[in-house]
Protein backbone atom coordinates (compact mmCIF):
# COMPACT_ATOMS: atom_id res chain seq x y z
CA UNK A 1 0.00 0.00 0.00
CA UNK A 2 2.74 2.44 0.89
CA UNK A 3 4.50 1.74 -2.41
CA UNK A 4 1.40 2.68 -4.42
CA UNK A 5 0.90 5.85 -2.39
CA UNK A 6 4.58 6.76 -2.77
CA UNK A 7 4.39 6.27 -6.53
CA UNK A 8 1.28 8.44 -6.72
CA UNK A 9 2.84 11.20 -4.65
CA UNK A 10 5.98 11.07 -6.80
CA UNK A 11 3.95 11.31 -10.01
CA UNK A 12 1.95 14.23 -8.64
CA UNK A 13 5.18 16.04 -7.79
CA UNK A 14 6.47 15.43 -11.33
CA UNK A 15 3.18 16.76 -12.71
CA UNK A 16 3.57 19.92 -10.63
CA UNK A 17 7.17 20.23 -11.82
CA UNK A 18 6.12 20.11 -15.48
CA UNK A 19 3.36 22.63 -14.79
CA UNK A 20 5.81 25.01 -13.10
CA UNK A 21 8.44 24.64 -15.85
CA UNK A 22 5.85 25.26 -18.57
CA UNK A 23 4.54 28.33 -16.78
CA UNK A 24 8.05 29.75 -16.38
CA UNK A 25 8.82 29.14 -20.06
CA UNK A 26 5.57 30.77 -21.10
CA UNK A 27 6.12 33.86 -18.95
CA UNK A 28 9.82 34.33 -19.68
CA UNK A 29 10.02 33.43 -23.36
CA UNK A 30 6.45 33.92 -24.53
CA UNK A 31 5.59 32.69 -28.01
CA UNK A 32 9.25 32.02 -28.88
CA UNK A 33 9.29 28.77 -26.90
CA UNK A 34 5.72 27.67 -27.61
CA UNK A 35 6.72 24.14 -28.67
CA UNK A 36 8.48 23.51 -25.35
CA UNK A 37 5.47 24.79 -23.41
CA UNK A 38 3.14 22.49 -25.33
CA UNK A 39 5.52 19.55 -24.84
CA UNK A 40 5.64 20.16 -21.07
CA UNK A 41 1.88 20.44 -20.80
CA UNK A 42 1.47 17.28 -22.89
CA UNK A 43 3.68 15.40 -20.42
CA UNK A 44 1.58 16.80 -17.57
CA UNK A 45 -1.66 15.61 -19.14
CA UNK A 46 -0.22 12.17 -19.89
CA UNK A 47 1.05 11.76 -16.34
CA UNK A 48 -2.30 12.94 -14.96
CA UNK A 49 -4.05 10.22 -16.93
CA UNK A 50 -1.51 7.70 -15.64
CA UNK A 51 -2.19 8.79 -12.03
CA UNK A 52 -5.93 8.37 -12.63
CA UNK A 53 -5.45 4.86 -14.07
CA UNK A 54 -3.17 3.85 -11.17
CA UNK A 55 -5.74 5.09 -8.66
CA UNK A 56 -8.50 3.10 -10.37
CA UNK A 57 -6.36 -0.05 -10.59
CA UNK A 58 -5.16 0.24 -6.98
CA UNK A 59 -8.75 0.66 -5.82
CA UNK A 60 -9.95 -2.35 -7.80
CA UNK A 61 -7.07 -4.51 -6.53
CA UNK A 62 -7.64 -3.42 -2.95
CA UNK A 63 -4.31 -1.62 -2.46
CA UNK A 64 -6.12 1.56 -1.48
CA UNK A 65 -9.54 2.02 0.07
CA UNK A 66 -11.94 4.90 -0.36
CA UNK A 67 -12.56 7.02 2.69
CA UNK A 68 -15.62 6.04 4.70
CA UNK A 69 -16.00 9.42 6.38
CA UNK A 70 -18.93 10.36 4.13
CA UNK A 71 -21.25 7.72 5.60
Amino acid sequence: MKVVKSILIGLILVILFFLFVSAVRLVKRGADDQAAVVRGLTWRIGLSILVFVIILAANMLGYIQPSSSLQ
